[in-house]
């Protein structure tokens, strides 16, 4: 609520998107409502539980899965869309449609009704020569398993690794949490090309030294795991390319 009321203090007016469980509308409206506080801006809600969600804007379009944890979670899987397509112009030479304006709304993957008529279908005289990017934003989860199906296609998978696996025995169950070991088996099986690893337990140093170490992380993960694997760090970036490898920025 803060967060939202200051970008309402800075003059926000486009409508915001807020993507989550209907307890978190409830609270959020609670808040407003006993703080006297307003917003300058509309909020639009979507309740992520529902069995049927789906977003999109014009690059992406998102569904989730649920997880297993010890308050409802859910992965977010983010698949590109409105692909740039190529025009089959000998295709549309043939069939007598002269280079013009019709040619660029075909390639925007626009139909077109042309003066005589005729309806041309983007679909048609267009192809599309590159497979969609796709990745999988994970909450906590201690089931990987459960995104199997929605892994099948899938160019990069986050997902937590809260605990090496001789640490997560001891803990036992309770915590609801994957190991390394677990989701580096799982990417492996389901041939995921790039891995990031996040949500570590803050027993885990990253100091030169430090004991248990970041590093025995990842030294598990690559026992069981072949493809790109990366441990992630707040502010880390990273970029999928068209050719699926996946890039970390620089640390700043």
């Amino acid at each position: 609520p803060g967060l939202l009321t200051s970008a309402s203090m800075l003059g926000r007016t486009e409508p915001l998107d807020i993507i989550a469980p209907p307890q978190v509308r409830r609270f959020i409206d609670a808040v407003i409502e006993n703080s006297d506080s307003s917003l300058s801006y509309p909020l639009n809600f979507t309740n992520s539980e529902a069995p049927d969600f789906y977003w999109q804007d014009d690059h992406l379009g998102v569904t989730n899965v649920a997880l297993s944890h010890r308050v409802p979670c859910r992965a977010y899987v983010f698949t590109e869309r409105n692909l740039e397509r190529q025009l089959q112009k000998e295709k549309l030479v043939a069939d007598g449609i002269e280079p013009g304006p019709q040619w660029g709304d075909l390639q925007k993957g626009k139909d077109v009704l042309l003066d005589d008529g005729r309806l041309l279908r983007s679909d048609d005289y267009t192809h599309i020569p590159r497979t969609a990017r796709k990745i999988i934003v994970g909450g906590d989860n201690d089931t990987p398993e459960l995104l199997k199906n929605a892994c099948q296609g899938t160019h990069v998978l986050i997902h937590e690794a809260t605990y090496t696996q001789d640490v997560a025995d001891r803990v036992g169950p309770w915590p609801q949490h994957s190991s390394a070991q677990q989701v580096a088996r799982f990417a492996q099986a389901t041939k995921l090309p790039n891995l990031v690893l996040t949500h570590f337990s803050s027993r885990y140093q990253s100091a030169p030294g430090g004991t248990p170490h970041i590093n025995q992380l990842a030294a598990e993960a690559l026992q069981h795991y072949k493809g790109h694997l990366f441990l992630a760090r707040d502010f880390d970036t990273y970029r999928l390319e068209k050719d699926f490898q996946l890039h970390k920025g620089d640390h700043s």
